[in-house]
């Protein structure tokens, strides 16, 4: 009974990664990258920020992260 729900698994997925699926969602990851920022900074204060509008009280700056489906180690964020 394993056996065969193991194999049936197996069929299947290689059957989705035959038809395309696994580009399709390689290609959703790589949105996602596109419309989230997750960056690591230092600063004072309280910033809230969405999308291109910046509000808050205080200095901060982004210094790695990834921005724009972009991650770049070396160079630090600006806005």
């Amino acid at each position: 009974m394993r056996g065969k729900a193991l194999a049936a698994t197996l069929l299947l997925a290689t059957a989705l990664l035959a038809s395309g699926c696994a580009t399709y969602v390689r290609d959703r990851v790589a949105d996602a990258g596109d419309i989230f920022t997750v960056t690591v900074g230092t600063g004072i204060g309280v910033t809230a920020k969405a999308g291109p509008i910046h509000t808050g009280l205080g200095f901060d700056i982004d210094l790695y992260g990834l921005r724009g489906g972009e991650f770049d180690p070396s160079t630090p964020l600006t806005d």
